[in-house]
């Protein structure tokens, strides 16, 4: 793990944003990117419940909130429909998961370990999200080797989900139906994100994982939001304009 500086300033990072206006997805993808560098995860990403009355293992729908990159996109995406994984058991139990090495991923997720192994992902750590009781999501970080987050690795991991947690809730005791409506409320921001991702790859004739790294860069750069540029990408389209001349 980097010097527990790193982690501070990548969690401070992240909370100071919420003092300020902004959107959710912008920062959960900040805080997924920044959580993955500080405690080395290849792919990190958070999954929700759709509704937060519902459990993941009975029968609640799960969506992808916020990934690192368009490959954990796709870790995240493949939860969403084997209905099984590191997110949903987070949500079940309500409490952290790891599970490292090959043999113990396939054990635990017959279908899903597969998949893990094969793309040489060989350890997953999961945190749920909670908010007063309630689990209505999971972040996941998935790892190339199958060495266990340490102790401190682990406090680092729960203070990044609850940071998560907060970005979405804001703040103040929520009911099950509150919870549902911050929560697609955030979910609506990614779909903006995921077709403006689309339509990039198009005009730059580039892979989807590509056009996810060009949206990040250029919010980075001009200090939009993600959700914001995401949205501007396509007004321009509408109008049949190209993104990079509208800076």
């Amino acid at each position: 793990m980097k010097t527990p500086k790193t982690a501070v300033a990548a969690l401070a990072d992240v909370t100071a944003a919420i003092v300020d206006e902004y959107d959710v997805v912008s920062c959960l993808t900040r805080l997924v990117t920044s959580c993955g560098e500080v405690l080395g995860a290849s792919a990190t990403g958070i999954l929700v419940l759709a509704d937060a009355s519902t459990q993941a293992g009975g029968g609640g729908r799960l969506e992808l909130l916020a990934a690192s990159s368009h490959a954990a996109s796709e870790l995240e995406l493949y939860q969403e429909q084997v209905g099984e994984g590191p997110c949903v058991d987070v949500i079940s139990i309500g409490a952290a998961l790891g599970v490292a090495g090959e043999q113990p991923l396939r054990e635990r997720w017959p279908v899903l370990g597969e998949v893990f192994v094969t793309k040489g992902l060989l350890g997953v750590h999961a945190e749920p999200l909670r908010w007063h009781g309630s689990t209505f999501g999971g972040l996941n970080l998935f790892f190339g080797s199958s060495a266990a987050l340490s102790a401190e690795e682990q406090v680092v991991a729960r203070a990044f989900a609850d940071v998560a947690s907060l970005t979405i809730m804001h703040a103040g005791v929520l009911s099950a139906t509150a919870i549902t409506r911050e929560v697609q409320e955030a979910l609506n921001g990614r779909i903006v994100i995921e077709q403006a991702k689309g339509v990039l790859a198009v005009q730059e004739s580039v892979e989807p994982g590509r056009a996810f790294d060009l949206l990040v860069t250029r919010s980075a750069s001009t200090g939009i939001s993600l959700a914001g540029l995401a949205e501007r990408v396509l007004a321009n389209a509408q109008r049949g304009a190209h993104w990079t001349t509208h800076r």
